[in-house]
């Protein structure tokens, strides 16, 4: 729902930065963190992103022998057609 604008106007100023965790990451990607973490700054590029849940099921998917190509398709299945380029010339 629309916010009153005096709620708005108390927000004004306040900016967090929340990161990524880096080293939870990197625990249970294992080998193919190189491979997600390229995948997740080239995806930034285009305005999208990797959450770590994301980073998560890819990992999984991967563990089961899921193929980096499908990994990239599936996760940029809904960028336009320009954005997906990019993406896939930056890992090719």
């Amino acid at each position: 729902d629309f916010q009153d604008m005096a709620l708005m106007d108390r927000f004004r100023f306040c900016r967090h930065f929340i990161g990524y965790n880096i080293a939870l990451e990197k625990s249970f990607s294992g080998t193919n963190f190189v491979f997600i973490e390229k995948l997740r700054k080239n995806l930034e590029k285009v305005g999208s992103y990797l959450s770590t849940r994301n980073i998560e099921d890819i990992a999984k998917l991967m563990s089961t022998g899921i193929t980096k190509k499908i990994i990239v398709d599936m996760v940029i299945t809904d960028l336009e057609d320009d954005s997906k380029k990019v993406i896939y010339d930056s890992l090719s």
